[in-house]
């Protein structure tokens, strides 16, 4: 089991990974804005984040991973984008992502590529999302917000 953070802005793709990842038995946190996402990647230990290239607003994919990487984090990531040309993936690859996948995609596949970055570079998340709150009361209702008022952020 382990921790997965999604940043994607496209709710429907969020939600089909999301609920894939927690159909495995693992965590997901998702953040489908920008700003939080980077305020989230950064402050706090995921075992793996699937990053979408791109993002509305000023700060894109690359722009995330890069602000990852220079706080010197080793968190793999996978980034997911549309730009599926040969140099899109390489600049993916070269800002720092540890894989790379074009949309669209196939859930177990993307499942295999998280599976093999968490095999290789082993499990780091050692607390509970102490800061959120659980919400709903039927079974099925699983998502709760950030504790953060409009961040933009859900956890499963």
């Amino acid at each position: 089991m382990w921790h997965c953070l999604i940043i994607e802005d496209d709710a429907v793709n969020a939600n089909y990974v999301a609920e894939g990842l927690r159909e495995s038995g693992h965590y997901v946190t998702v953040c489908e804005e920008p700003a939080a996402a980077l305020e989230l990647a950064l402050g706090r230990h995921w075992d793996v984040i699937v990053l979408d290239r791109m993002l509305p607003g000023d700060v894109d994919g690359l722009s995330i991973l890069a602000a990852i990487r220079a706080a010197g984090l080793k968190t793999p990531v996978i980034v997911l984008s549309a730009l599926a040309a040969l140099d899109e993936r390489v600049r993916g690859l070269k800002a720092g992502g540890d894989d790379y996948l074009a949309k669209p995609f196939a859930l177990p596949e993307l499942t295999a590529r998280l599976e093999a970055l968490i095999r290789r570079c082993g499990s780091r998340w050692s607390t509970c999302m102490s800061t959120c709150s659980t919400i709903g009361s039927s079974a099925g209702e699983r998502r709760s917000p950030c504790s953060r008022a409009n961040s933009g952020c859900w956890h499963t």
